[in-house]
This record gives structure tokens, C-alpha cells and sequence, in this order.
């Protein structure tokens, strides 16, 4: 059974990862007819102030103020997958929750993330997400996809490490339930393969910790 403050945890990862207002665009439907081009010399002639002029203003977004101002944000999002019955969903975000928020990590379809980290008491801390993989012995390779064509799910950890490393791994499915998966500790220099057999809106990591040497590695 679940400790009362892992439910605790897992509520406040669905109120957060549920802050990002999103639209659905289904692929394979009717296609939206394409407007009448306009005079191609009238455009030429707008002014570039006019143009800046007509877009519209950004709509204030409490929620994603108080979130993006203590995390770094992702900006326009879309995630894209496979559906049973050969269909395909992609939905699409103006702004994503951070890939580190708290000490937990959120990795989407298509992503690859390399995120820093120092060894405190046996557990990893500062987990920070970085462009590139500028110090390898201290950043963990996440890397998530789906099968080309299929539905199957694939997640790759990458311990850098000079201990086994073992999180707690849940998968959301885009529509508001987490469920926690089995994860296998990851040995030194290795990596390893978490799979799902269908489709998972993102795979959320949490409670990174170091196991101690001769320790018994089991999945769960």
C-alpha cells in the first residue's frame, strides 16, 4: 500500500501536470479548407509595425505564471502517438509543466533529456535539465519514444553513476490517471529498458536514489 504522502505527491503531480490548457487535433479527419490567398502585392506593401500590431496580445495565465516563475518551463508543446485502431493523436500545448519540478522529472514521446545531478546522502539532488552532455559522469540520458508504427512504449535510463540507481516510475495516460510501473535498477555505466504495451502520455521519475554496494537488485 501507498504511504499517505506518496498519494500526497502523486495528487500534486496530477493538479500540476493538469495546469497547461491544450487543444486536441485529431490526424486523419477532414482537412480545414485553406483561405483565399490574399493580393500577394498588398501583403508586400504592409508595413512590418502593422503586422507586429495585429497579432494578438498574450492572454494572462495565472496558473502558468506561478508555476514557470519558480521552474524552467517548456514553451509550445506538442506530444504525438499512435492510437489502437490505427489512428493518431497529437495535442498540442502554448506551454508545457518543467521537466523538473520538486525533484521529479517528466519526459515526453520524442525527447531525449540529459539532466545533472550531485550525490547527497545517497540520493541524487540539484537535478537540473541541460542542453548538452557537457559533464558525463554526473548526467543522467533519459530518452523516450514510441515504436515506429506501433504502440508499444520505450524508455531508456542511462546511469552515469558509480552506484546502482533505482526511482520510482509512473506512467500518465494524457486523460488525468497515474499509474506506478515497475523499474529495474540501473548498474553503473548501464542502461536500461522500461517498456509499456500501449500508449503513455508521459513517464514521470521520482525518488532517484543510490543503492548500496551487494544490495539485491530486484525490478519493481
Amino acid at each position: 500500500m501507498k504511504s499517505l504522502s506518496t498519494l500526497f505527491r502523486l495528487g500534486a503531480l496530477a493538479a500540476s501536470l493538469s495546469l497547461s490548457a491544450c487543444s486536441w487535433l485529431p490526424f486523419g479527419g477532414e482537412s480545414t479548407p485553406e483561405p483565399e490567398a490574399a493580393p500577394q502585392a498588398a501583403e508586400a506593401e504592409k508595413p512590418a509595425e502593422v503586422e507586429e500590431a495585429a497579432k494578438p496580445a498574450a492572454k494572462p495565465d495565472p496558473e502558468r505564471d506561478a508555476v514557470c516563475s519558480r521552474y524552467v518551463c517548456r514553451g509550445a508543446t506538442t506530444v504525438s502517438l499512435n492510437l489502437a485502431g490505427g489512428e493518431n493523436l497529437s495535442r498540442s500545448f502554448d506551454w508545457f509543466s518543467p521537466v523538473v519540478q520538486d525533484g521529479s522529472v517528466t519526459v515526453l514521446p520524442g525527447e531525449e533529456l540529459f539532466l545533472e545531478a550531485e550525490v547527497l546522502g545517497g540520493k541524487l539532488a540539484g537535478l537540473k535539465a541541460v542542453e548538452r552532455n557537457r559533464n558525463p559522469g554526473r548526467t543522467l540520458v533519459l530518452k523516450f519514444q514510441q515504436v515506429d508504427k506501433g504502440l508499444d512504449m520505450v524508455l531508456t535510463v542511462r546511469n552515469p553513476f558509480a552506484q546502482t540507481l533505482k526511482y520510482q516510475l509512473i506512467a500518465d495516460d494524457g486523460a488525468g490517471k497515474l499509474s506506478n510501473s515497475p523499474s529495474c535498477p540501473v548498474k553503473p555505466g548501464d542502461t536500461t529498458y522500461e517498456t509499456w504495451e500501449q500508449p503513455v502520455f508521459q513517464a514521470i521519475l521520482m525518488d532517484f536514489k543510490l543503492l548500496p554496494m551487494g544490495q539485491k537488485l530486484q525490478c519493481e
